[in-house]
Formats: structure tokens, C-alpha cells, sequence
């Protein structure tokens, strides 16, 4: 059967670094009588140095990952046959399709920018919010300084240099020329306004002429009533009246009386934090619990009380400390009003830290209760406890440690080709290796590879190291045919 060629048809698409969108793959159609009996195969052809692209059932999800000047083609091909309804008689052909991709360059809307001392613009910027990495950069912070959202704040008379980066293409510049401010020749604010107790409002200032100078110092006759900020805002911190002035560079001012009101401080609602609702512990934990009172700004007392103090106490500041095994219900109560929650505490022994070191060098820490049983049967390395059966194929463990009420036991001596046995075993603060070929070199690394230690087995095989020698983290120790890794935490 022969091969057809069918025209290419074009498409064209694109956007800023960032930005993703979907290109459909072409659509195969065939003349009647005859029909498309099967698609063969979709294949796309693009540059990875420049998008990230998944073929999705429709066609191409296509993300631009660095700028690019002109155009990039993505190229879409379908392989497909057609023929016949019954299929007796079918051609392959392949329908190609070009997709013209463009990058838009990010840029900045005007080139000069104009600014007197004391004010504040937005520089205006052509970008995707998916672009990423842009930052704004000043040459000249003295004069001009500008914020990671474009924001330029003029300072003295002169010239800076507003540079707009992205990692993914080219910079743009914006110049931002500083002149002298207007002095105002007038002032005004409200005459009067109020606020609530632990509320804000901002006061504004109207200047004349419109474009004189805004800078404005602003002032508060009584702070313990209601203070201000040097943006305008002011917060109302008890009941009273207060006089709020504004003053500009040349002198010239204008107040307003300010009066604050007293809010209504009953506590609304009292809720325990999600997360403590419910909390599982070990004997001797100790933690505090989280809770908020709305408003924030109620008066109240919060008394805490347990259910059972054997298991678990509470101090008057929400520290929670167990002391048995157990369950109690930690409750919060605010005195004087009909607001409860509480958390319920489950407390477990003393857990058991149990340690199984594997010859490929991995370290495995089980955490058990109680009733813990170690076992060798045949092949098999098996730790048993009240809630976990945790077993190993003996010849993957190298050996074993065990903190059993404040006790360490060590088992499973490592047997080395040559027929020697060799034994790693920590007592307290110290690493003790016992039947190794004397004269045989140890060697400690870090994770990462580094050399931190060389040490050399004595005549009787043996080699005693300290922990306190290393860092915390991971260690390998390495002899010449075992290898074992340790946690110094």
C-alpha cells in the first residue's frame, strides 16, 4: 500500500516565561467513501532547552520555561491508516502540523519616570504571574529605591536607574528622574473622628497645591488613649479623647480630635486547638496547650482541670505534663461564663527503643512498649512485643540493640567470610569492637564521603572509640569487610 502526504497547516501560540497552555493535535479526516480505520502513532518534536511539554489524550500541555527571541516550532505529527469501511483496502499516511511559538519579552510600560522627593509610584511591568524569578534592582537607592513589587520611593533631587531582572530573559530598565518637591501652602484633616479600643483607622491629610510635598510627621497628644503611626494610622488603646496632628516639612500643621470608644471584652468562644483535641504521649512528656479566646481583645480567666491528675496534670498556664500510663480529660473552663473545651490525653509507658543494623548498612528504630521478646528461629530474626511482630531473614542482620527499662542489651555476632566473628556493641558513651582481625584498619566517614577517622585494630582484635568524638548525624564505620552506619543524635 503507498504512503500520502497531506499539506501542513500551521498554528501559532505563546505567552510570557511561565505560562502554559494546550495545543490540540491535528485532527485527521479522509474523503468518502473511505474512513480512518486507526490511529497509528502521535509523535512531537520540540526544543527541551525551552519548554516542558506532557502529552495529554487531545494533544500537547506546553509550558515555556526560558525567553527566546523570534519563534521556536513544535511540530506534531500523526501517523494514521484509512481505507475501506471493511478494511480490505487501507493506505498510511501522516498528517503534519507546525505550531509557531512566541516569547513575550517582560518589559516595563514607560522608559522615564518622573517623581518629586517624597513620593511614591508603581512602576507598571508586562509579565505573567506565573513568570518567574523578577526582581526590581535601583542603582541609586539614595536618590530612588525600589521594593520587590515595583514600588519606587523618590528621597533626594537626582537620577536612578530602575532595573526590572528575571533569570529567564532579558533585563529592562526604567530611568526615574527626582525633583524637588512642591512646598504645600495649606493643610487640613477631620475635624473630629473615633475609633474603637483595639481598632484602627487611617487619618488623611489633604495638601495643597495637590502635588506639594506628602511628606508628614505625624503626632499624638495622648498615646495611652490612641496613638499613630507615621503613615496615619491610628489605634484606639482606651476610652478618652486625644488630639492627632500632622505636620508638614515647611512647618505647616493641622489636627483632629480623635475620641475612643470602649468595646464590649466578653469572651464569645473558647476552643482547644484541633491538634490537641486528642494526644497521644509517653510517660514524662510535657507540652503546652494551644487555644484561642475570640475577641482577642476579652477580659477572662482560664482554669484548667484533669480529669485524673495521677495520669496527667495541668498548671494554670495550660502546661500539660503525664505521668502514668493512662487516660485523662484535660479540661478548660472560662470562669464566669458557659465556655468549655477540652483535650483528651492518652499517656503510654516508658517506650522501648529497639535497633536493628542490617549488613547493607541500614539502621532500623522500632519503638515498642512492652513485653519485648527477641528470637532466632531457623532462618528467620524475629522481634516480638505486645503491638508489633517485626521480622527479618537472619542473614540480613548484623546486630541489634535494645533499651529496655533503662537497660542495653546487644545481640548477633557478625560472621566474616573468613570464618572470624567480629562484634560492634555500645556501652554508654562508647563503641566497642571485639573480634576483628588484629592490625586490620577502621575508617569512619561522614555521609558525604569525607574521611573522619582512621583507627587500627589492636593485636587481640579489638578496638574501643568514643561517641563524644563525633559530630551529630550519620557515620559509617568501615572495616575491611563490614560496614556499619550510626546516628549520633
Amino acid at each position: 500500500m503507498g504512503i500520502f502526504l497531506y499539506p501542513i497547516s500551521t498554528h501559532a501560540e505563546g505567552g510570557y516565561v511561565g505560562d502554559e497552555f494546550n495545543l490540540s493535535r491535528p485532527s485527521v479526516s479522509v474523503a468518502y467513501p473511505y474512513r480512518v480505520l486507526e490511529i497509528q502513532n502521535v509523535f512531537w518534536d520540540y526544543d527541551h532547552s525551552y519548554f516542558s511539554c506532557s502529552q495529554t489524550s487531545g494533544g500537547l500541555h506546553v509550558r515555556i520555561t526560558k525567553y527566546f527571541e523570534s519563534s521556536k516550532t513544535i511540530t506534531c505529527e500523526v501517523r494514521y491508516k484509512w481505507g475501506t469501511s471493511d478494511g480490505s483496502r487501507y493506505w498510511t499516511s501522516t498528517e503534519r502540523k507546525l505550531y509557531s511559538i512566541y516569547c513575550n519579552e517582560v518589559n516595563i510600560d514607560a522608559s522615564d519616570l518622573t517623581l518629586k522627593v517624597g513620593q511614591t509610584q508603581r512602576i507598571n511591568y508586562y509579565a505573567s504571574p506565573k513568570t518567574p524569578d523578577i526582581s526590581f534592582i535601583s542603582n541609586n537607592s539614595s536618590v530612588a529605591s525600589v521594593n520587590n513589587y515595583g514600588e519606587v520611593t523618590a528621597y533626594q533631587v537626582g537620577t536612578a536607574t530602575i532595573t526590572l531582572k528575571q533569570n529567564m530573559g532579558p533585563d529592562a530598565t526604567c530611568t526615574v528622574n527626582v525633583t524637588e518637591p512642591v512646598p504645600p501652602t495649606s493643610i487640613s484633616l477631620p475635624s473630629t473622628q473615633s475609633v474603637d479600643v483595639y481598632s484602627s483607622i487611617t487619618l488623611r491629610a489633604t495638601l495643597q497645591p495637590t502635588d506639594a510635598n506628602p511628606t508628614l510627621s505625624w503626632s499624638s497628644e495622648n498615646s495611652s488613649i490612641a496613638r499613630v503611626d507615621q503613615n496615619g494610622l491610628v489605634t484606639g488603646v482606651s476610652p478618652g479623647k486625644t488630639k492627632i496632628t500632622a505636620t508638614t516639612d515647611n512647618g505647616l500643621s493641622a489636627s483632629c480630635e480623635m475620641t475612643v470608644t470602649d468595646v464590649d471584652r466578653t469572651p464569645k468562644t473558647f476552643d482547644v486547638a484541633d491538634e490537641f483535641s486528642e494526644k497521644t504521649v509517653y510517660v514524662g512528656e510535657f507540652w503546652k496547650l494551644e487555644y484561642t479566646v475570640t475577641p482577642s481583645y476579652a477580659n477572662y480567666n482560664l482554669l484548667w482541670t484533669s480529669s485524673d491528675e495521677s495520669v496527667a496534670k495541668v498548671t494554670d498556664g495550660g502546661y500539660v505534663q503525664a505521668l502514668k500510663q493512662g487516660k485523662a480529660r484535660i479540661t478548660g473552663t472560662i470562669d464566669g461564663f458557659s465556655l468549655t473545651d477540652y483535650c483528651d490525653v492518652i499517656v503510654k509507658g516508658i517506650p522501648n527503643i529497639f535497633t536493628v543494623w542490617l549488613n547493607d548498612g541500614q539502621q532500623m528504630d522500632i519503638k515498642l512498649d512492652k513485653n519485648i521478646k527477641v528470637l532466632l528461629e531457623g532462618d528467620k530474626f524475629i522481634v516480638k512485643s505486645d503491638e508489633v511482630n517485626v521480622e527479618y531473614d537472619a542473614s540480613d542482620v548484623k546486630m541489634y540493640t535494645l533499651e529496655n527499662d533503662g537497660t542495653v542489651e546487644t545481640g548477633i555476632k557478625t560472621v566474616r567470610p573468613d570464618g572470624r566473628q567480629g562484634t560492634m556493641s555500645f556501652d554508654g558513651n562508647t563503641i566497642r569492637l571485639i573480634g576483628f582481625t588484629p592490625h586490620s584498619v577502621l575508617r569512619i566517614y561522614a555521609l558525604g564521603g569525607q574521611t573522619e577517622g582512621v583507627y587500627r585494630i589492636d593485636a587481640d582484635g579489638n578496638l574501643t572509640l568514643g561517641i563524644d568524638d563525633l559530630n551529630k548525624g550519620i557515620h559509617i564505620i568501615k572495616t575491611e569487610s563490614i560496614t556499619y552506619k550510626i546516628i549520633k543524635k
